[in-house]
């Protein structure tokens, strides 16, 4: 078990180049986790993730997005003999919330659930006389489509992490 702490960038793919738009797009997360390894190779992973709010400004409206999300995680892992290091990858799905706030104008907010897909991968260490606890470098991708007016829209969060874990 664990959390880790990281920089976001929310990647919208032009949803808003329709009208004169101002968006800031970075933020942080804020991650916990749990898993089990259940091979020298292989882990599973849970994940509740606060991946950042980011706030859409246009000359009528200013909106805000905040995104949280759950997901189950596939984990790899190539460790490098005996020295603590090891690289791992992950692929995980999920289920992304977004909260939608308007700070002016008419003033109805809305949320909605849609799957995600996440992928990632970093570099941990685990101090062979402290194999109790790793510290983590990562980056993870979380992809998910939007609902617009007219259809779905391809969306995501890039995080770049550190984090901690414990190891029973």
């Amino acid at each position: 078990m664990g959390g880790s702490w990281g920089i976001t960038s929310y990647r919208h793919d032009d949803a808003f180049d329709a009208v004169d738009t101002s968006v800031d797009d970075r933020d942080s997360s804020v991650q916990i986790f749990g898993g089990y390894r259940l091979l020298k190779y292989f882990a599973v992973e849970g994940r509740f993730s606060d991946l950042g709010d980011y706030m859409l400004t246009t000359d009528e409206v200013s909106v805000s997005f905040e995104f949280t999300a759950w997901s189950l995680h596939a984990v790899g892992i190539y460790p490098f003999g005996g020295s603590g290091f090891d690289l791992y990858g992950e692929l995980g799905v999920g289920t992304v919330a977004r909260e939608i706030k308007y700070r002016e104008g008419d003033g109805l907010n809305d949320s909605e659930n849609t799957r995600l897909i996440v992928a990632g991968g970093g570099l941990r260490y685990t101090p062979p006389k402290l194999s109790s606890m790793t510290v983590l470098l990562g980056y993870d991708w979380y992809r998910f489509d939007v609902r617009t007016e007219d259809d779905g829209r391809a969306q995501g969060i890039h995080v770049t992490k550190i984090g901690l874990q414990y190891n029973f």
